[in-house]
């Protein structure tokens, strides 16, 4: 994977359009971004510019203008970018779940969030942004919340499968309001796989399975000195009745199925 791409840098590049106004062909944005020492490859511009348009920031116009290639103008048109969420969105994160196509929202972001998502190629050739994996597992904890859409375990689930950026999770938690919420969450699966036995109603050897796979992530985050975030306050408790209400047994089941141990 190219390395993530700079949320300031993009923001320099979207005041370059604005300012050259109708004179933003990608040869005077580039000359600009060098001039200021914003970027200076011309492929790295190219992955900014594809990733504006596609998150809905720019919009790019063709103009003949008698050479082989014609001249390619870029104009700003939204002030916010926007990416999918969704089921879907998710399952590009390796959602192990029979969730339709079509389970996609087109849900408003920040720069910072634009720099973390990701294209992908839908039937021939149509291309989407997908919203990382953390912005997606914010988004879909809270279409839980307001609309009961029961998918507060697959947060979970996905939370032992792979590993997240622990730290901009809890902030994107803490600015809509759930920081306490998902810090419970996270804290309940540490300790269900590290302190609890398998009760009754578990299955042993989903149990085990899941629970090598979540020690190895934990490691991880250790290693990171990323856990201590976890006992911070954290900023709203939006859903933490929800998250209190996931039973022990209920994870272990979702996260078999995740794991691809479980029918």
């Amino acid at each position: 994977m190219p390395p993530r791409l700079n949320e300031n840098t993009a923001k320099q590049i979207v005041q370059i359009v604005k300012r050259l106004g109708r004179r933003a062909s990608f040869g005077n944005i580039l000359l600009e971004a060098r001039t200021e020492s914003v970027l200076s490859w011309d492929r790295t511009l190219r992955r900014y510019l594809d990733l504006l348009i596609l998150g809905g920031v720019l919009s790019l116009k063709e103009k003949d203008v008698g050479s082989v290639y014609p001249q390619q103008l870029y104009t700003v048109q939204a002030t916010a970018p926007h990416a999918y969420a969704g089921l879907s969105a998710l399952r590009h994160h390796g959602l192990n779940m029979d969730v339709s196509d079509r389970n996609l929202d087109l849900t408003e972001t920040d720069f910072s969030g634009l720099m973390r998502s990701r294209v992908e190629i839908v039937g021939k050739d149509r291309k989407l942004l997908i919203v990382g994996l953390e912005d997606a597992l914010i988004h879909e904890f809270l279409r839980d919340v307001q609309h009961g859409s029961g998918t507060a375990e697959l947060v979970a689930a996905m939370l032992v499968y792979r590993p997240a950026d622990i730290p901009y999770l809890l902030h994107r938690a803490d600015v809509i309001g759930i920081g306490q919420t998902i810090r419970l969450m996270i804290n309940r699966l540490i300790e269900i796989f590290t302190i609890q036995k398998p009760s009754p109603g578990m299955d042993g050897r989903i149990f085990l399975f899941a629970r090598e796979r979540f020690l190895k992530t934990l490691r991880m985050y250790s290693s990171k000195g990323v856990l201590r975030l976890l006992d911070e306050r954290g900023k709203g408790k939006l859903g933490i009745e929800l998250v209190n209400e996931l039973q022990p047994e209920q994870i272990v089941a979702v996260v078999g199925k995740q794991l691809g141990v479980a029918g």
